[in-house]
């Protein structure tokens, strides 16, 4: 096997999840916590979460479809809590062992492309934003993003033959990481209009607004958790569409209780446009949509995390310098933005000290 830490690097991450899945749920449980939480973490046993990892970051051909459902576990435990932290530290070094290695270690010469797929696939998994979360240090989660998408891109680049895929997977992989660029947020003049803007955290599909910003690809909904939610409202609304990158599609919601009622405004976002003007773009949509009150996630954080964007501080100042261009061209029908982060300590951190950094308003 060309990529993985040893076998017993496997059974000590088992054994670290078990320890700390299994305090967690102890103490939660004996806390007055032995809610729905409790219940559902449990639901596919914690031996099959356990198991299921272990195996897959052990394996020589793992495949992401045995993980793909249990990742939904981690969606309800708190990493940012610091009692959680404490408890769970014994997975996490364990999992920080397997991302270091794999997101800053080259492929062997003799790698095949059986052995490039296997580590890009465990990077996958890495960079899921459930289980990079429990990686804590934001440098590493970075590194891991960036990793991710150097092998995916090597991979599926059909003009490299096998050596050159493995120099440009080794040559991504020591590429120092850039620091955030300077974007039009932090030189540009003042707004003509003011927009109210927020870090909010949770669930975008939860929080309160006119209308919820999400991105598609340009074939449609791709695979991430917000697509999942919105694809019984949008579905039929993109069907049979051709749809260009940076494209806007606003879809107005007719459910007949109109408190769970929820409207979209549509990005199509293939990572090759800057990520401030699709905030931008996405932002003017809803204000000629008629919309007075947004909420976006913090894009390219999911899945795409790394693609473009290798920090949470660039993904951040993107963000910020779109909302910036964008108090700029509006005619002040849209006037409340709210930016939603998971409580995942790093990209919260970095949301609230720079969104906020000169002023509460954009």
């Amino acid at each position: 096997m060309v990529f993985g830490p040893p076998s017993t690097q496997a059974k000590a991450l088992k054994r670290a999840l078990l320890a700390g899945l299994a305090a967690w749920l102890f103490a939660f449980a004996h806390n007055g916590g032995a809610s729905e939480c409790a219940d559902l973490l449990l639901l596919p046993g914690s031996p099959a979460i356990i198991e299921s990892f272990s195996a897959y970051l052990s394996s020589t051909s793992p495949d992401f479809e045995t993980v793909k459902a249990l990742l939904g576990s981690l969606e309800f435990i708190d990493t940012s809590d610091a009692q959680v932290q404490q408890r769970l530290k014994p997975v996490t070094t364990q999992l920080q062992l397997w991302a270091n290695r794999l997101a800053t270690e080259a492929p062997l010469t003799s790698a095949t492309p059986a052995d490039l797929q296997a580590a890009s696939n465990k990077l996958r998994l890495l960079n899921t934003p459930a289980l990079r979360n429990l990686l804590g240090d934001a440098a590493l989660q970075s590194l891991v993003g960036r990793a991710a998408w150097v092998y995916n891109r090597a991979i599926w680049d059909a003009s490299l033959d096998r050596p050159a895929k493995i120099t440009a997977i080794a040559e991504g992989l020591k590429a120092p990481l850039a620091a955030a660029a300077a974007t039009p947020s932090e030189s540009s003049p003042p707004p003509a209009r003011a927009v109210n803007v927020k870090v909010v955290t949770g669930d975008v599909m939860t929080a309160k607004a006119s209308a919820v910003v999400a991105t598609i690809e340009c074939d449609g909904l791709c695979g991430s958790k917000i697509n999942a939610s919105l694809r019984p409202y949008v579905t039929k609304a993109i069907q049979g569409r051709t749809l260009a990158d940076g494209q806007t599609l606003t879809v107005f919601d007719s459910h007949s209780n109109p408190e769970a009622s929820r409207n979209f405004v549509l990005i199509v976002d293939d990572q090759k446009l800057p990520l401030n003007i699709i905030v931008t773009r996405a932002l003017l949509e809803a204000e000629k949509s008629g919309f007075t009150s947004v909420v976006l996630p913090a894009l390219r954080t999911g899945y795409a995390f790394g693609s473009v964007e290798i920090s949470y501080e660039q993904v951040v100042a993107e963000i910020k310098a779109g909302v910036a261009r964008f108090a700029g061209e509006s005619r002040g029908t849209l006037t409340d933005i709210s930016i939603a982060v998971r409580n995942d300590g790093p990209l919260t951190a970095c949301a609230v000290h720079r969104v906020h950094s000169a002023d509460d308003r954009a």
